[in-house]
């Protein structure tokens, strides 16, 4: 008995090893080797050798696991030929679990974290390994891949594409830390930046900042001083008459003898799109034209806000500040539990931060319009309503718009969550 024992040790250490190679080798497949062909250039001529016969490293290990484990159980059967039934029962049990816990979720845990690091060190030895076996290796993957041949005649998985859903679903499961929160963030802004439309992301009518055409020169360059933008749309009579755009470089370089002038001698083109237009579309425009700033107009040919370049582009990598960027958070969590929240802060945005369900709707975008088409009004500061769980406060508001609204989960809602 102690010298089944002796000798079940050593067989269960080289089981683990196995295991540990077997698992990180798949962990990494072809991602993995361009990641190692990039950090180990020593290893270079060795890796690119071995990139297509990947799956050859892995049946090696594969089988000397196999081998491992089958001489492993041999021995424990040994060890508890004298033992009555229970005993038998127990000693399985205990063994099983045991060889579960270092074989499979002890080795899972530090392949998924050290994939690339443990591949690039067991693939001199699984070269080595995988000729040694090749006698063996070499007919099971001629049986496997017929095998598999058969089965996928009658297979009713069918060849379509994978889709969005469920590239994004692979990645949200994908348990290894090869891609970072932002990284995933970006995989996902990717795949809904096509069912984006302008509407959405564009800068709205009340917050556009334009300039008149018949303002002289002198006075735009004073007014655009001050503002943080580098393009400003001109307009004829309102800015529902938008006759173009000038960029802040224009304006400066112009002589002392040109300020008596109307903006409208630097005036330059700009495009218009609908508010539906989708976001894609928009960007394929912008950059066929090489134009930076689009306005929106609405069904009736009215101004509805504008977006610009830097727009389309956070919709994709997240918000972009610069150093004239003001300090404007569209979310603050305080102290006393309440929330902060900016109403022009799109609704899907909100309820991703609070995971909330305030209810999503084509009528309006906002949190902001959600509470208009609820109340049926425009609400004054002070006011109060409660909606999906939450008591909501009107912090500050205008004749025309909310602008600011304090967020409180109502108690009801509380106790259920306790």
């Amino acid at each position: 008995m102690t010298h089944n024992i002796y000798l079940i040790i050593p067989l269960l250490i080289l089981a683990f090893i196995f295991s540990t190679a077997y698992m990180a080798l798949q962990l990494s497949g072809d991602a993995g080797i361009n990641r190692l062909l990039e950090r180990k250039p020593k290893y270079y001529s060795l890796l690119l050798q071995w990139q297509k016969k990947w799956n050859r490293l892995i049946d090696a290990y594969r089988i000397a696991l196999v081998v491992t484990s089958y001489f492993v159980f041999i021995l424990v059967y040994n060890l508890s030929y004298e033992f009555d039934l229970i005993q038998k029962i127990v000693f399985y049990i205990v063994v099983l679990a045991v060889y579960t816990f270092l074989i499979w979720m002890l080795v899972r845990a530090i392949a998924e974290n050290y994939a690339d690091r443990i591949s690039m060190s067991v693939v001199p030895f699984a070269a080595l390994l995988s000729w040694l076996l090749l006698p063996f290796t070499a007919p099971l993957n001629w049986l496997e891949n017929q095998i598999h041949r058969e089965f996928t005649k009658y297979s009713d998985i069918d060849d379509r594409p994978t889709t969005e859903d469920e590239v994004i679903n692979l990645i949200d499961e994908n348990s290894d830390q090869e891609l970072d929160a932002e990284e995933r963030e970006i995989i996902r802004s990717v795949f809904e930046f096509g069912d984006t439309v302008v509407r959405e992301v564009m800068t709205p009518r009340v917050d556009i900042i334009g300039l008149s055409s018949t303002a002289f020169v002198e006075e735009c360059i004073k007014l655009a001083g001050q503002k943080p933008h580098s393009r400003f749309p001109v307009y004829y009579e309102s800015i529902d008459d938008v006759v173009g755009m000038v960029h802040i470089r224009d304006l400066l370089r112009s002589t002392v003898d040109q300020y008596a002038l109307e903006i409208s001698t630097l005036v330059k083109k700009v495009a218009f799109v609908p508010e539906t237009m989708p976001l894609n579309d928009v960007l394929q425009m912008m950059k066929k034209k090489r134009s930076q700033l689009v306005m929106v107009v609405d069904e009736y040919g009215g101004t509805s806000g504008l977006v610009t370049m830097e727009d389309v582009i956070e919709e994709l990598v997240g918000e972009i500040e610069d150093e004239y960027d003001l300090d404007e958070k569209d979310l603050i969590k305080r102290s006393d539990g309440t929330i902060l929240v900016q109403a022009k802060m799109p609704i899907y945005e909100l309820n991703e931060a609070l995971s909330a369900s305030f209810l999503e709707s084509d009528e309006y975008d906002s949190i902001g319009g959600l509470i208009c088409s609820e109340l049926g009004y425009i609400p004054a500061i002070g006011d109060y309503l409660e909606l999906s769980g939450y008591q909501i406060k009107i912090q500050n508001a205008s004749q025309r718009q909310i602008k600011i609204i304090q967020l409180t989960l109502s108690p009801a809602h509380t106790a259920d969550e306790s």
